[in-house]
């Protein structure tokens, strides 16, 4: 998985350590470093770069010791941003835990709490990866439960994301950056449809009908395979709660 390293501080020396152990580290899953010194300027860069996933490092007295605000800021922007606070010994703050975090560093910096804090903040990207999809409309970032979602379907340029609440998001994307961000339980069925294995009711030749009813294609290429996981996410449940499910 790729994700942005940003660093906000004024200190060269810190941003220079942190840089040189995330190269040393993780530079395989690194797509850039980048160095922030004004709070419009990582503002505006977050709200600019919400499909990414930054790792995010922030002294707590950055921007006229504002650092525990801006953070606030940044995650209201983007929840998914993981939120390291860096201080000098003298100026902790309680405040820290008014806002999610995921790690805390003392100054000075050693290369052993930045290795840390960088795996710390990978493993929470990973983890929160995989629970929300993320759909960024015309006038937001929509942040979809992947647990919640029945089935996503393609439509030209467009994607609709329909869940369990009846809710449907539509945005443009393309299925493979969609598939990046699900798991296991979701099977793409068709060339315009991908399907929660967990969601489906029945399957027949043509169609796979979903537990709220609709239905959607198949393609003949598929059925066996989506057939057999279907019938082994399924396998689990008690026989009372197989009634009305059909695999052919």
């Amino acid at each position: 998985m790729m994700f942005a390293v940003l660093v906000c501080d004024i200190n060269k020396d810190t941003a220079w350590l942190i840089k040189q152990k995330a190269i040393q580290w993780c530079k395989q899953n690194i797509k850039f470093i980048k160095v922030f010194d004004k709070e419009e300027q990582i503002l505006s860069y977050i709200e600019d770069n919400k499909e990414q996933k930054n790792i995010i490092f922030i002294d707590i007295t950055f921007s006229l010791n504002n650092g525990i605000q801006i953070a606030g800021k940044i995650k209201q922007i983007q929840k998914s941003s993981a939120i390291i606070f860096m201080s000098d010994e003298k100026r902790y703050d309680s405040n820290i835990y008014n806002v999610e975090h995921i790690y805390f560093i003392k100054k000075p910096l050693d290369g052993k709490s930045v290795k840390n804090a960088l795996v710390k903040a990978a493993d929470y990207i990973e983890k929160n990866s995989k629970k929300f999809l993320t759909a960024i409309t015309k006038t937001e970032v929509v942040m979809i439960p992947i647990k919640e979602i029945i089935l996503i379907e393609k439509e030209k340029r467009k994607v609709h994301v329909l869940d369990k609440n009846g809710i449907n998001v539509s945005f443009y994307s393309s299925f493979e950056e969609i598939e990046n961000q699900l798991n296991a339980n979701f099977y793409r069925c068709h060339n315009s449809y991908i399907v929660n294995l967990h969601e489906i009711a029945a399957i027949d030749s043509k169609t796979i009908q979903m537990n709220n009813g609709i239905c959607v294609p198949v393609s003949r290429a598929h059925v066996k395979e989506i057939k057999s996981l279907a019938i082994t996410i399924h396998s689990n449940k008690k026989p009372d709660e197989m009634s009305g499910y059909s695999f052919g």
